[in-house]
């Protein structure tokens, strides 16, 4: 439970700090919508009288559980598609075959494209660059570090990256043989950033949670301006505890508010694919029906048509022997069945799925539309069709250069 809230920012300690922002990790992210109309967030089950767990949303899933489904869709592991209890039981092993993993392709779109060419800053902002923050850039791998950050921003709405200042005896610079400063990209499910209220750009306060698996703790650390507190976990009481009594000093940052991190906000605050999500579960369960479709035309249902029970007129007293059918009439290239008169082999008609092949081809189109990203990256034969268009149109084609004046 957080302890009562001074009248402003100023006022709170370093734990109540903490408290705070530490139970935002399991709070819903968003308020909810005050139109009072009906979505798929708000629908109550009457059965139980709660909310449906099989849908998640800003507006009241906690944050830790709401971030960790957005992400599951990026890594290729999205929940299974829903399918009635009674079949479970049955398709278990088919259901996961069904997960087309599309979101991450918008994502790859834009990442491929992030290249980190050089550094400009106010102190040296020329066209080469400033070489110091080059070194710097080089040193701790910003390009692929960089990578992770806008993945975790693009994929999860929001990212963090984290300055490490160097330490004696660790990496230097070429260009000056001074400590280097390492740069981290922050999953933001184990970070929190409170924006500052007078300068959105930078942070009030910052809360990084840390798992050492080695020695099976938790850790977490609290920035404040100029100030690192480190808390530790105990198991027992389920509780963080300050470490020390006063905090670690962060120097050289009070120009820029004295936080190390920076926090990176995507459009609206929102995933790539995160409005997108009931698409590509439709996707899945367009897969699935098709999968199970085709499963059952595989074993086409066979049937015999006549009267299985007629008397015979030499012996009407005696009645024949069941016979098991499914041994009679076993399938296999080498047998060979003998079938009475009288009797009519009947087969199951095989299903047309050009409609379901076309609904998902759309579905993955429309998903291309809807999040921007290039039609031939998901469907590789849209490049094809591209490039007989403009072989068509080419010859009739003609360009005139213009000098420049």
């Amino acid at each position: 439970m957080t302890s009562p809230t001074p009248a402003t920012r100023a006022d709170l300690l370093p734990y109540q700090w903490f408290d705070r922002i530490n139970a935002m990790f399991t709070q819903p992210t968003r308020a909810p919508w005050k139109d009072q109309l009906v979505r798929p967030s708000n629908i109550i089950d009457p059965r139980s009288g709660e909310r449906s767990i099989s849908h998640m949303a800003r507006y009241w899933t906690p944050r830790d559980r709401y971030l960790d489904m957005l992400w599951s869709y990026y890594e290729g592991d999205p929940p299974l598609p829903q399918l009635k209890p009674e079949y479970h039981e049955v398709f278990r092993d088919i259901i996961r075959k069904a997960r087309s993993n599309y979101a991450p392709m918008c994502i790859a779109a834009m990442l491929d494209r992030m290249e980190l060419q050089d550094i400009s800053t106010l102190i040296d902002a020329d066209t080469d660059g400033d070489n110091l923050a080059a070194d710097i850039m080089e040193e701790t791998a910003f390009a692929a570090v960089s990578k992770d950050l806008f993945a975790y921003t693009l994929g999860m709405g929001e990212g963090y990256a984290m300055v490490v200042p160097g330490v004696e005896g660790g990496p230097t610079l070429e260009s000056t043989n001074a400590p280097s400063p390492t740069i981290h990209a922050i999953d933001p499910r184990r970070c929190i950033g409170i924006p500052d209220l007078n300068n959105p750009t930078r942070l009030a306060a910052a809360v990084v949670h840390q798992y050492d698996p080695i020695l099976q703790s938790r850790i977490a650390h609290l920035f404040l301006p100029g100030q690192k507190w480190t808390l530790n976990y105990d198991p027992d009481s389920r509780n963080f505890t300050l470490a020390d009594t006063a905090p670690v000093a962060v120097e050289g940052l009070d120009a820029f508010g004295g936080i190390p991190i920076v926090r990176f906000d995507n459009l609206n605050g929102m995933g790539e694919y995160e409005p997108h999500i009931d698409l590509l579960d439709r996707i899945n369960d367009v897969t699935l029906q098709r999968i199970i479709g085709f499963w059952y035309q595989a074993l086409r249902q066979r049937g015999l048509v006549g009267d299985e029970d007629a008397e015979d007129e030499d012996s009407p007293e005696q009645q024949a022997p069941p016979v098991d059918l499914n041994k009679v009439f076993k399938a296999g290239p080498g047998e060979l069945w003998q079938i009475p008169a009288d009797f009519k082999i009947w087969e199951s008609q095989q299903t047309d799925f050009g409609p379901l092949l076309n609904g998902k081809r759309d579905d993955v189109k429309e998903f291309a539309a809807v999040t921007s990203t290039p039609l031939h990256l998901i469907t590789p034969d849209a490049a094809a069709g591209s490039a007989s268009v403009w072989n068509s149109i080419g010859p009739q084609c003609s360009f005139m250069r213009r000098p420049r004046s």
